[in-house]
């Protein structure tokens, strides 16, 4: 299985890379990763236009890197790419857009736009289903990396109480060995039990 990521040198994103390409070597994956460190920033238009050319004959995309358009952008034209292939897109959203955690964004305008932004790619995904495109929208809760950290969220919560981003890599690859049994999983909250 060809396998493209967005984000894969940090926190799910690495998870996920990691799990792919080194815990599943009998799986004989090829995987592409993508991201800011390695040149593939996805709020710059050319370098989108890169990482969608060089997926295109991926089985199965990872819209996982976050920016307040870039990540958008990228499924929005993935989207049409794929809408008649079987192929399979996984969009990272988050839990906060079905719940009312209030205490998350505190007012601040880029937690507004962070909010919006995945609130629209749940839309976008919505029109898309029923086809032979997958789409795999997952809503993982907070997990303790250095993007919970860059948002400055207005949480006081550990590295206990968080999510482990290898078990939610976990859930996500489980998802996509499923979808060799002829099952189709359209939507994963992982949310810590505690």
């Amino acid at each position: 299985m060809k396998i493209a990521i967005t984000g894969h040198r940090h926190g799910l994103g690495k998870a996920l890379y990691d799990k792919f390409l080194f815990y599943n070597k009998g799986a004989n994956n090829t995987v592409l990763g993508f991201d800011l460190e390695n040149g593939y920033d996805i709020s710059n238009r050319l370098n989108m236009g890169k990482i969608l050319f060089e997926s295109k004959t991926s089985d199965v995309f990872i819209n996982n890197a976050y920016h307040p358009v870039g990540q958008t952008e990228v499924l929005k034209y993935l989207l049409k790419m794929w809408r008649n292939q079987e192929k399979t897109i996984v969009n990272i959203g988050t839990f906060l857009t079905k719940t009312k955690d209030t205490n998350w964004s505190n007012g601040q305008e880029s937690h507004e736009t962070y909010l919006k932004q995945k609130q629209k790619q749940r839309q976008m995904i919505a029109e898309y289903l029923g086809g032979p495109l997958k789409i795999i929208q997952v809503n993982p809760g907070y997990m303790y990396t250095e993007f919970l950290n860059k948002m400055e969220a207005n949480i006081s919560i550990d590295e206990q109480h968080c999510l482990n981003i290898y078990d939610c890599a976990d859930a996500i690859v489980n998802a996509l060995d499923m979808l060799k049994k002829n099952i189709h999983i359209p939507e994963i909250d992982l949310l810590d039990k505690r």
